[in-house]
């Protein structure tokens, strides 16, 4: 009860500037004035930034893991080079390259999380930044990635979600496992 309660003023606290809808949940996600929510096929919770309270062109999208695996943050590290070698591999001559701009570890209300924040580079000259991590509170456990013009916004994005996503857990149940 104390993890639900901290996580309920964290997350309060840091989605007032958002102004978060009536804290209701609806399936898997908590609405957010200004982001527009979407659930995918796979299960993925979209949110897009459809308002003046947020970053025009920004969105972020978790989805509930079985489980997921903490390295130490060089390991971390590498292992999204990997990614982003992938990821341009993938990308059919889209994506010129992705430079690995900062990542990082914490704890907080009983969750640990990690992420990394990557500037991508297009053929077409547009720039856009992307924040991914994961994170547990040793029961829950989820992915979540966030995408904005630039990267103050996709970090400040993914660090203002990563409450609301663990209490959404809170409210839904045990993830699932799909």
């Amino acid at each position: 009860m104390r993890r639900l309660l901290s996580a309920l003023a964290i997350a309060l606290a840091l989605a007032a500037p958002l102004g978060v809808a009536a804290a209701r949940a609806q399936g898997a996600a908590i609405e957010v004035n200004g982001w527009e929510r979407s659930t995918a096929a796979t299960g993925t919770i979209y949110y897009r930034c459809g308002g003046a309270t947020c970053t025009p062109g920004s969105t972020v999208s978790y989805r509930p893991q079985e489980r997921v695996q903490f390295a130490p943050l060089a390991a971390f590290r590498a292992q999204h080079e990997v990614v982003n070698r992938r990821m341009i591999d993938a990308s059919q001559g889209r994506i010129v390259r992705i430079e690995t701009v900062d990542a990082s570890e914490s704890d907080a209300a009983g969750a640990r999380s990690q992420t990394i924040v990557k500037m991508i580079e297009f053929t077409d000259g547009r720039r856009e930044a992307m924040a991914t991590g994961i994170v547990s509170d040793g029961t829950r456990h989820f992915s979540i990635v966030s995408t904005a013009p630039g990267h103050a916004a996709a970090q400040t994005n993914l660090q203002t979600f990563l409450p609301m996503v663990m209490l959404s857990g809170h409210l839904t149940g045990k993830p699932s496992t799909q």
